[in-house]
């Protein structure tokens, strides 16, 4: 039997402008969508990503319109391992507005068991430029962004490589909440399990089952 593919939801955020849903659907069917004011509700599609020689699926939702309202409910956030911080490189003001949607996803998403991996995405890279890239890096520091990336979802620039970036290091957090995991396991005695080098070495060499 096949193994079951890795799994991580993300959503996108960000204001009313910025491509969103164009780089939604960019994402969805790889082409670009000109018009996207036609639709206002919630919309996900999945993608498969390769990392690492392992194949990673993606599910990205897209609010469609319904920032403008701030109607989005906790449901959205919910078992989301990562948030897409939207804004364009085109527009000064929409990174600025993208510390109201940080501190937001910080109070929807207080009560995870694992903090959501949040990532400043600079769409329209292929207009002139009115933000720069340090810019953004401060505020990803003062948030707590770990990733800072651009791209266009009109031409696709820099879109196959973020995914490559943003599945990589969602692999390497849910490995390593899993060795974690493994570590403060309890034995019968209620005390934390921990694996010496021989007991690693061991483990290592044991054959696997499917």
């Amino acid at each position: 039997m096949a193994a079951k593919r890795p799994t991580f939801k993300l959503v996108l955020l960000g204001e009313v402008g910025v491509g969103k849903t164009s780089l939604f659907f960019r994402l969805k069917d790889g082409a670009f969508l000109e018009d996207t004011s036609v639709s206002i509700g919630v919309d996900c599609c999945e993608t498969v990503v390769k990392v690492e020689g392992e194949e990673v699926r993606l599910c990205i939702w897209d609010t469609a319109g319904i920032e403008r309202f701030r109607t989005m409910t906790q449901g959205y956030y919910r078992h989301a391992d990562g948030v897409l911080l939207v804004y364009s490189l085109a527009d000064s003001a929409s990174l600025r507005l993208l510390t109201s949607w940080a501190r937001e996803v910080d109070d929807r998403t207080v009560t995870s068991s694992s903090p959501v991996l949040k990532i400043i995405v600079g769409n329209k890279s292929d207009l002139e430029h009115r933000t720069t890239e340090h810019t953004a890096s401060e505020l990803a520091a003062t948030y707590g962004c770990e990733l800072v990336l651009q791209v266009s979802a009109k031409t696709g620039e820099g879109i196959e490589e973020a995914l490559r970036v943003i599945a990589g290091k969602l692999l390497a957090r849910s490995r390593e909440r899993r060795r974690s995991k493994l570590m403060t396991s309890p034995d019968s005695d209620g005390n934390p399990l921990t694996l010496d080098r021989q007991d690693r070495t061991e483990r290592r060499q044991a054959p696997r089952c499917c």
